[in-house]
């Protein structure tokens, strides 16, 4: 168990040191985009992204500096909320919710696309979520 570990943690540092642009290599500044979960399905837009992340988390730190990358490329509607809101810490296929109390999430980082108030996609980790066209 200890080797496996070891292991992820030994991915997760290597991965977050890929060549990732800076956070501040842009003017955005995601701080500003943090929203409380109770929020997720309340935003004006009617398609956005939600970043479900963890401040302690080294690869949704790598996921906040490629979103921010692609952002000043190609301006999106994003909205960030902390693992530490979420209060369902199970795997759960989360397509179809529209309800955030129903909002279940095992792996930071863990993107959702909202279209109408409805989650029509859910990409989960670092390496998927960096291939998302936004």
């Amino acid at each position: 168990m200890k080797i496996k570990w070891v292991k992820n943690l030994l991915v997760l540092t290597i991965s977050s040191c890929s060549n990732v642009p800076s956070l501040q290599s842009s003017s955005f500044d995601y701080h500003q985009k943090i929203i409380p979960i109770y929020q997720m399905f309340s935003q004006y837009e009617l398609d956005y992204f939600v970043l479900i992340f963890s401040p302690a988390c080294l690869a949704c730190i790598s996921t906040i500096d490629v979103i921010t990358y692609k952002y000043s490329q190609n301006a999106f509607s994003i909205y960030f909320i902390s693992y530490y809101d979420i209060e369902n810490k199970y795997e759960k296929d989360n397509i179809g919710c529209r309800d955030y109390t129903n909002i279940a999430v095992s792996t930071v980082p863990t993107l959702f696309r909202i279209t109408n108030g409805i989650i029509q996609e859910e990409i989960e980790g670092f390496e998927e979520i960096r291939m998302v066209e936004f």
